[in-house]
């Protein structure tokens, strides 16, 4: 792995870790507010039940989802462990994210487009 993707791999990791961080504080985001955005913004779409399930399931869903993101971004600053399984599900989770949200938070495309590629290119390099 040359240089710069691991720079950019430590950096997606430290993003992570801040953002998995985040899920348990309401000072950098809330979560439970930013799903039930995506809960109004996507009824009567086909995204409906899995909006309604993910508000209804949030007291163990985002603590899962912040220590999934913290537990990625630690494998990714340290640069060991299963880094190619963290981006794999790192990518399948931020995919989600985008499909759930894009209604209510239209920024999201630009914001996790490129954390996308930064992981496919990450997963790339590996």
């Amino acid at each position: 792995m040359n240089r710069m993707a691991l720079s950019i791999q430590r950096l997606i990791g430290a993003l992570f870790l801040i953002a998995g961080i985040g899920k348990f504080s309401t000072a950098i985001e809330d979560p439970y507010l930013v799903l039930e955005q995506a809960r109004i913004s996507n009824l009567h779409t086909w995204l409906a039940p899995l909006s309604e399930f993910a508000v209804a399931q949030e007291q163990w869903l985002i603590p899962l989802i912040g220590t999934t993101m913290i537990l990625t971004g630690v494998v990714l600053l340290a640069n060991r462990g299963p880094v190619r399984l963290s981006v794999i599900i790192m990518i399948c989770m931020v995919l989600i994210f985008v499909m759930m949200l894009w209604r209510a938070y239209p920024q999201i495309f630009l914001i996790d487009g490129l954390m996308i590629a930064a992981l496919i290119y990450i997963l790339q390099k590996r």
